[in-house]
């Protein structure tokens, strides 16, 4: 059966990141169609819609995935998740933090704005702002 499988599978697309993602992605509307339900009650029409707009969604994203990881077309799907790994990129990189980095720490000049990288672990220093010249002491 499984010979079966991996003939079946050669020069199809499989998995990638994207494919993850859209399970992940049916994995939360099912939890969240379940959470609706269960919070509005059998009287309630608007959360049975919600539900069923959930199922909907979660159903098109599975069989999509599945459309995607039996596909022949491996440079459209190749392309599809490079757009997937691009946006990605772009979302993860506005909730990193500035100061992921372990030697230094990022302030802002109180006037303009501008951030400053200085030095961490040398207790109060003075800190000039290079762009206005502004001198603000801060801890390190």
């Amino acid at each position: 059966m499984k010979e079966r499988f991996l003939r079946f599978m050669q020069g199809r697309y499989g998995v990638d990141e994207f494919s993850r993602f859209l399970i992940w992605m049916v994995i939360a509307f099912w939890l969240l169609a379940i959470v609706i339900r269960m919070g509005g009650g059998a009287e309630n029409h608007a959360a049975a819609a919600a539900g069923t707009v959930c199922d909907y969604i979660s159903f098109a994203a599975i069989i999509y995935s599945w459309f995607r990881m039996i596909s022949k077309n491996i440079a459209k799907r190749q392309n599809e998740n490079r757009v997937y790994l691009k946006y990605k990129q772009k979302i993860s990189g506005i909730f990193k933090s500035a100061s992921t980095d372990k030697t230094h720490k990022i302030y802002k000049c109180p006037k303009c704005g501008q951030k400053i990288r200085v030095p961490k672990h040398k207790g109060k220093i003075a800190i000039s702002c290079p762009n206005c010249r502004t001198e603000f002491v801060k801890k390190t």
